[in-house]
């Protein structure tokens, strides 16, 4: 269901606000499939994406300038309503302008998205209502291992945009996690922006 993944796209473009700049798209696409155990496929991935309503996620975002050699967070815990909205309650860390007395401050703050991706509340207004785009999981766009429930997939930079709806501008890896009933329990997302390793971290509840 949309609503499972409506924040994935504003996490991910909240990483990339936070970073001073995305490395370009490097060119290469395509991707080779294998599956270890026998125990799911891809298309029982996607089927638990669309099967999946949970209650709520708490979403941990990590960027690392390596340059500036700071670490910055943000944590947003999001409530799905019944109608299809969502709730996001949010605190994440932004680098001020040179001059500043502090180099790092904390934005807090409450969102709430439509059910059709709108938003309302003081999110960064380069989160759009693109946000409701799902992770698609295209075998072709992917190099991927499926074993003891969760699939490892390798993702080109290229193909980000396929893959996660919007262009990380690096390769990125996919660790997502099915639970015993056919749900998605959680995903991590990594790749590297122009100043140093960022990651995304999705744990539901239901």
């Amino acid at each position: 269901m949309k609503k499972i993944w409506i924040l994935l796209l504003a996490i991910i473009n909240l990483v990339a606000i936070i970073a001073i700049m995305l490395l370009g798209l490097n060119g290469c696409s395509g991707g080779n499939s294998s599956i270890s155990d026998g125990s799911a496929t891809i298309a029982d991935y996607s089927d638990a994406i669309s099967a999946s309503n949970p209650k709520s996620a708490t979403v941990s975002i990590t960027y690392d300038d390596t340059a500036l050699g700071v670490t910055l967070k943000g944590e947003y815990v999001i409530t799905y309503n019944v109608d299809g909205t969502a709730t996001v309650v949010y605190s994440y860390d932004k680098l001020n302008g040179i001059g500043s007395e502090e180099m790092i401050s904390t934005i807090t703050g409450t969102v709430e998205i439509s059910a059709g991706g709108a938003l309302s509340g003081s999110l960064d207004s380069t989160v759009t209502a693109a946000a409701t785009k799902k992770i698609n999981l295209d075998a072709s766009k992917m190099s991927y291992v499926i074993a003891m429930g969760t699939i490892d997939a390798s993702v080109k930079a290229a193909d980000t945009a396929a893959v996660f709806g919007t262009a990380l501008g690096s390769d990125a890896k996919l660790l997502m996690r099915m639970t015993s009933d056919g749900t998605i329990g959680s995903y991590s997302v990594t790749y590297n922006t122009a100043s140093g390793p960022a990651s995304v971290v999705c744990i539901y509840g239901y």
